[in-house]
């Protein structure tokens, strides 16, 4: 039923049986704003209380796909007499984005989203493919990791191959897929550009030791450049077996100074080289 296109709703409200309310509850959240609003008006229809003054309320799901978050949504609910679960408002609270959150990394509230019912997790279900597959829109993490929760596979792979380097690592990372999050890692650490997409990267080398992973690694530590003593450390703690990488940082400093083909340069490399 995920997603909602226009057909599915048509058919839910023209021809309605057992599954057109779950299926234009779901639409709320659709990828088209015609689409939203037609779903609203048909849960009004489906329970007898589409009247011309209820425009105003199916309109405000045309206009934003959020208004599954706003007090419209509980006007709605009360027409149709859908009550919300308490998991709802407690997944609903963490959506917005604070600095705290921001700061400490803090996601969407999957615990409250596994425990909603069903039918309102098809509306987060939907919600999720509106956002992650537009493509103008900016990928928020915490969108890929609700849609690993709810085992949103397909959508996961289409992601897999947005252009943005962070998106596709951790896409494929939900996916558990081994090979690919490596290969991923390979490209990200030898080829990347971006400070901060090396510095995510290089969290998930511990768990991603391949030998083709430190080969990128090391070929990201020879670039010298900001991303250095980040890469140099992990460098020496996954690959180097370095209980205290920060007692390096003096002698990393001054083979970052030597530049690549400076003397230091040898000696670190040396003390990763395995037999």
């Amino acid at each position: 039923m995920i997603p909602v296109d226009f057909e599915t709703l048509r058919e839910a409200v023209e021809r309605p049986d057992v599954h057109s309310r779950d299926i234009l509850f779901a639409g709320l959240a659709s990828a088209k704003a015609a689409w939203r609003d037609r779903a609203a008006a048909g849960l009004l229809k489906f329970a007898g209380k589409e009247t011309p003054d209820h425009r105003s309320l199916t309109r405000q799901f045309g206009s934003d796909i959020d208004a599954i978050f706003t007090p419209a949504m509980d006007e709605l609910r009360a027409l149709i007499d859908v009550p919300k679960s308490p998991a709802w408002d407690q997944f609903a609270a963490s959506i917005p984005m604070t600095f705290d959150s921001w700061h400490d990394g803090l996601g969407y509230d999957l615990a409250a989203l596994a425990r909603m019912p069903k039918l309102e997790q098809d509306v987060i279900r939907q919600w999720l493919h509106t956002r992650l597959e537009d493509r103008l829109r900016d990928i928020d993490m915490r969108d890929l990791e609700a849609a690993a929760a709810l085992e949103q596979t397909e959508l996961l792979t289409t992601v897999a191959d947005h252009p943005n380097q962070t998106v596709r690592l951790r896409a494929k990372e939900l996916l558990h897929d081994e090979g690919d999050v490596a290969a991923e890692l390979c490209s990200t650490l030898s080829n990347s550009r971006s400070e901060d997409v090396v510095l995510r990267a290089l969290d998930l080398v511990p768990l991603h030791a391949t030998a083709e992973v430190r080969k990128a690694l090391i070929a990201r530590v020879r670039k010298v450049d900001r991303t250095f003593i980040n890469s140099a450390m992990v460098l020496l703690e996954v690959f180097g077996d370095v209980k205290d990488v920060w007692s390096e940082r003096p002698f990393l400093f001054e083979v970052q100074e030597g530049g690549a083909q400076g003397p230091l340069m040898a000696d670190l490399l040396a003390r990763i080289e395995k037999e």
